[in-house]
């Protein structure tokens, strides 16, 4: 059984709306969800850009067969450009109309058309474009670029991610100094089971919970990192067993 009825709606988005952004029939999208017409290769590959998702998980493939086909997908830069002005948009619930009209009360003057060109992949915005979009969406330019992110740009989302949320408050530092304990002992279990996925997962909220937690405790996490590799870079010692142990310890 494929999944795109399953992946639409968790995305809440109507077969309206998939129609209007696809060029494909409102019609025959609910028989393909309903597996009453079978989607050609180019169809296919179409809703999966457009829902974000791999070919095979679309499809219905075993996950791990999906995570083998999705290592041979590629998708060009400017693939990635429009998925995430359209994830962006519709993580904020509006249409290209209402995305357009609040753009305008900050200066921005692009057209829903416009909008639906970007989006589709049909045009590509020119950098002023791309630039006044990354504003609007709060996001890094290099985000949208689809270049990758470095530590400081994925921090200031993890930030405006906790904001949006009413995570970030020093009244609740010690719930989320708990928060930081527990992903420990997520990845203690982890690394125990050998669960290479679950120690992946931990290792990531493990840094979430720490830029929140330093948030909190109005302390800025590159901060404390540049100032540790300060104090370890010219350290001199020995590794015994796997363990690094500075000079000064090994004459005690």
């Amino acid at each position: 059984m494929n999944r795109l009825r399953q992946v639409r709606k968790q995305k809440e988005i109507t077969l309206k709306e998939v129609a209007e952004d696809t060029g494909i029939s409102g019609d025959v999208i609910g028989k393909y969800e309903r597996e009453e017409r079978e989607p050609k290769k180019e169809t296919w590959i179409k809703l999966a850009d457009y829902y974000c998702v791999p070919v095979a998980y679309l499809m219905g493939l075993p996950d791990g067969l999906v995570q083998h086909i999705n290592k041979t997908q590629t998708m060009t830069i400017d693939d990635v450009k429009s998925n995430r002005l359209r994830e962006l948009r519709k993580k904020l619930g509006f249409t290209r109309k209402q995305v357009s009209e609040d753009m305008k009360e900050c200066g921005i003057d692009i057209p829903p058309s416009t909008l639906s060109s970007y989006e589709k992949g049909e045009r590509n915005p020119k950098i002023d474009k791309l630039e006044d979009l990354a504003f609007y969406y709060r996001v890094p330019l290099s985000y949208l670029k689809g270049d990758p992110m470095n530590f400081e740009e994925l921090q200031e989302l993890v930030i405006d991610w906790a904001y949006e949320r009413n995570i970030i408050d020093v009244k609740k530092m010690p719930k989320q100094f708990m928060k930081v304990t527990e992903e420990l002992g997520e990845l203690a279990e982890g690394i125990n089971k050998d669960n290479q996925g679950q120690i992946k997962d931990s290792l990531g909220d493990i840094l979430v919970t720490l830029i929140i937690l330093s948030k909190d405790l109005d302390v800025d996490l590159l901060d404390c990192l540049k100032g540790a590799y300060d104090v370890i870079k010219d350290r001199t010692g020995k590794t015994i067993n796997g363990v690094f142990v500075k000079e000064s310890d090994l004459h005690e």
